[in-house]
């Protein structure tokens, strides 16, 4: 083989290639990390939207029972909306209002006011995890000085 030929394998023109071929091949594999990272983010912010509409249930003494809930507002990591239940045995069909913070993937809410019917305690704590577009998780309340608590899980239905 020629000279030419042997000067393409030369130390230094690997040199040269390397400066321009590390800086291109880093913004590529940050700049698609990144942009992965922030979809994720926003994915799971946007789940828990204003005037979004979830439903599911909730376990009260092992059995389950329908619950529905509706984001009214939301500003930042805080939401408010109303809660929805429908039991069968006792008949209840009473709405509450609640107020809540997400951060990253968990949330919690408080229902603090009754607003239909009767039957809820207030006020009940919430805590769930945010995981596709279901939100697991359990709550708690005291009545009469005795702690009631169970599960929760509902799925978004709307926007």
């Amino acid at each position: 083989m020629g000279q030419e030929h042997w000067q393409l394998f030369h130390k230094s023109h690997f040199h040269k290639v390397k400066y321009r071929v590390v800086p291109i091949l880093f913004t590529i594999v940050f700049g698609a990390g990144a942009f992965l990272i922030l979809n994720l983010i926003q994915t799971t912010s946007d789940l828990l939207q204003a005037q979004t509409e979830w439903e599911g249930y909730f376990t009260q003494n092992g059995m389950p029972h329908k619950m529905f809930m509706h984001i009214i507002d939301r500003k930042g990591n805080e939401i408010s909306g109303e809660l929805h239940w429908k039991l069968d045995w006792p008949p209840v069909d009473a709405k509450t209002v609640f107020m809540g913070r997400i951060l990253d993937k968990q949330i919690s809410f408080t229902e603090y006011k009754l607003i239909q019917g009767r039957g809820i305690s207030i006020p009940t704590l919430y805590l769930g995890k945010l995981s596709n577009s279901t939100i697991k998780g359990t709550w708690l309340n005291t009545v009469g000085g005795h702690v009631a608590s169970g599960v929760f899980e509902i799925n978004k239905v709307s926007r």
